[in-house]
């Protein structure tokens, strides 16, 4: 295939996925009346800034709700509203220039939806090739999540857009040598913070990622001017929140965190967070494993050898017994993700391992996914390791935060996509270089059934859950 074939083939697959996308979710908006109070909180805020850009609280929409009956949280009555102002200041815009209504508040979110998918190309292609960019960008076109999350007037698809493009950044500035990237790095995970404070995940990712395998970054001054740029693009908003409460009761906040993330660990069922921490501690440790074990000397190298194959393999055969009730149902075609109002029903039974299987009732590709992040080490490449780390902290932080929904943890999303294309090349290429006939072609029809099956069964999801749009939490 020629270069420019290839370009164009590129260019036309991601222009259909990425433009396709972008009116089947506005469609399914239009068709749908049902908006949860977040959606009406941040309409109605974004409407308020049009007219005045300091109007920033829901003590009128407050007012209305509780004159009618309606227990609220205090943050409903406070001067400013809880989360940084940027989603909320590009609903007033957008509003501002498409109309006063709850579409033109709609297309915010619905415009870094769709943005997700040509970057998650962007991220498959770098760690990878063009042929993993493809697969991940249809993957993310098709997901249930991602979906829904754009067809909702949430903070969830501006923040996910800028933390996959802080992380690309980075890892172009990494592989390309270009250390200038870690700026702008920086910069896309500021506009992330000051959406809603998690944005700041992407360089906290980095971070970990400099001290468990390349230390040599904290000597390369625009990584560490990145590190920071989130705490400067938080800086107005700080002084806001000084002015309105005084600068007391903004610390006192903030300790309050503490006790909060407590409470959530000492919630979590025992099997949830030890497998989490478990894998996390191989994948940052497992290159230290033999020179740690092998300072001992009853400890033979053929031990050490084996321990760092088995670990990964125990954890993962854990972990799927943990989850072995959602991957089963996972099976069955006509299974649909528990969705609803108000009742949080489908949320019980798995506490820490909510988000993964809630992921794989979503869709069976993730469990590709999950065997990326126990099984596949990446040896030498130090892109899809860093989004290996990135997929696992951003799910660890979640767990911890606790308050279980699904769109919480769409930032993790493209980089669990990316995992599972690579998983899903690696297989088929182990496949074609097998010897035997007929165990190579059982073992291809198998996973060629599998793949079919699990995207069969998303777009049923789809076709049932996402595009009718008519639930909340999920």
């Amino acid at each position: 295939m020629s270069e420019s074939l290839r370009k164009s083939i590129i260019f036309l697959t991601l222009s259909l996925l990425t433009v396709s996308a972008f009116f089947i979710r506005l469609e399914n908006f239009k068709n749908s009346q049902a908006r949860s109070i977040d959606e009406v909180v941040f309409y109605r805020m974004g409407y308020q800034m049009t007219k005045n850009p300091w109007d920033y609280n829901t003590i009128p929409y407050g007012m209305e709700l509780a004159s009618r009956g309606r227990e609220l949280p205090a943050y409903f009555f406070q001067t400013l509203y809880q989360h940084p102002p940027l989603f909320t200041i590009l609903l007033s815009l957008s509003m501002r220039m498409f109309g006063p209504s709850d579409i033109g508040a709609a297309l915010v979110p619905l415009f870094f939806g769709v943005l997700l998918i040509p970057l998650t190309y962007f991220l498959g292609r770098l760690v990878s090739d063009w042929r993993i960019g493809l697969v991940s960008a249809f993957l993310l076109w098709m997901d249930p999540i991602n979906i829904i999350c754009s067809q909702k007037i949430w903070m969830s698809t501006p923040v996910a857009f800028f933390h996959l493009l802080s992380s690309s950044c980075f890892i172009y500035g990494l592989i390309k040598e270009k250390p200038h990237y870690f700026i702008f790095s920086g910069i896309a995970s500021g506009l992330g913070t000051v959406t809603v404070y998690t944005g700041v995940l992407p360089v906290i990712t980095h971070a970990i990622f400099a001290v468990c395998y390349k230390r040599e970054l904290f000597r390369v001054r625009p990584f560490i001017i990145g590190l920071f740029i989130p705490v400067l693009f938080l800086i107005p908003w700080m002084i806001w929140n000084a002015q309105v409460y005084g600068l007391n009761d903004i610390i006192g906040t903030f300790f309050k965190i503490f006790p909060h993330a407590l409470t959530v660990i000492n919630s979590v069922k025992p099997y949830g967070l030890p497998i989490i921490f478990g894998l996390l501690f191989y994948f940052v440790f497992r290159k230290r494993l033999k020179e740690i074990l092998g300072a001992q000397d009853k400890i033979t190298p053929i031990f050490v050898e084996k321990l760092q194959r088995l670990l990964p393999i125990a954890l993962f055969g854990l972990f799927i017994i943990a989850i072995s009730r959602a991957l089963i149902n996972s099976f069955h075609l006509d299974y649909m993700p528990g969705t609803s109002w108000g009742n949080f029903g489908f949320r019980d039974g798995y506490r820490g391992l909510f988000y993964f299987a809630q992921l794989l009732k979503f869709s069976l590709i993730y469990l590709l996914s999950f065997a990326a992040l126990f099984l596949y080490g990446h040896s030498g490449n130090k892109g899809a390791l860093f989004i290996r780390l990135s997929a696992a902290v951003t799910l660890l932080f979640f767990v911890i935060w606790g308050n279980y929904q699904s769109r919480y943890i769409l930032p993790a999303l493209p980089f669990l996509i990316v995992l599972a294309a690579i998983v899903l090349y690696d297989l088929m290429d182990h496949l074609n270089r097998f010897q035997h006939f007929i165990p190579r072609v059982a073992l291809k029809a198998f996973l060629i059934l599998f793949l079919s099956f699990s995207v069969c069964r998303t777009i049923y999801i789809n076709l049932i859950i996402s595009f009718p749009h008519q639930f909340c939490y999920f």
